[in-house]
């Protein structure tokens, strides 16, 4: 909560305690809390990486990333989503922090993992999927990999369309950013006609989500007028 209200250094240090206290608990009791402290530490990453603290955010989940890996070895059918969760925040640090092979390293073995839950229960990780897909595009764009950048932001999009039919009030934004992000890769590619499209249905939707929430969505709708330009 301190964190939404925009004070950090409260947030961190809130963050930094209770690492402390769960670190405490699980040297008394490894198996009880060691879950909790895995939980405190990409809590804590999330607040070091929004204050812009990107080494201590990078090692935070990477402490946590550790500890998702051994509980997830003997129960991958509880931990394997937390642990996609923390490899996509690492992911996002690394790019961050310009490290964008490791960055992709991360997304491609989130992707493969949020694949595998989404097998076995399409209905609550297919969402997954579609986020670690976008991420993935988006380190690729950064690395001029565009043909799969594209294939990336492509698959995600499906996703994204089919989820916002059925739940549009969540899933439409995520479709008008998907197809921004595509649109500039489209570009990129020298399809200038297909990113035009891509674009253009994304301010459609931006525009209709301005109408409902403008001190939301404006600011999209100015982005996507950008890119369109």
């Amino acid at each position: 909560c301190l964190g939404w209200l925009k004070r950090g250094q409260e947030a961190l240090e809130c963050a930094q305690e209770v690492v402390v206290l769960r670190r405490g608990l699980a040297k008394k009791n490894p198996d009880a809390f060691r879950p909790d402290l895995a939980m405190a530490l990409n809590n804590l990453g999330n607040v070091q990486s929004a204050s812009n603290d990107l080494e201590d955010a990078r090692a935070s989940f990477q402490e946590a990333l550790g500890i998702y890996r051994e509980l997830a070895r003997p129960q991958p059918e509880v931990y394997r989503r937390e642990l996609a969760v923390t490899l996509n925040n690492l992911g996002n640090v690394q790019c961050e922090l310009n490290a964008l092979e490791a960055g992709r390293a991360s997304f491609s073995e989130a992707l493969a993992m949020c694949r595998e839950l989404a097998q076995q229960r399409p209905e609550v990780h297919r969402p997954d999927v579609a986020m670690a897909l976008n991420s993935l595009g988006t380190v690729q764009h950064d690395l001029r990999e565009l043909e799969s950048a594209r294939a990336s932001f492509e698959e995600a999009l499906a996703i994204r369309r089919e989820l916002a039919r059925e739940r549009p009030e969540v899933y439409r934004p995520y479709v008008a950013m998907t197809l921004n992000t595509l649109g500039a890769v489209q570009c990129d590619l020298n399809a200038l006609e297909a990113a035009r499209a891509s674009i253009e249905q994304g301010l459609t939707i931006c525009r209709e989500l301005a109408r409902q929430r403008p001190e939301v969505y404006r600011p999209y709708v100015a982005m996507t007028l950008n890119t369109l330009g």
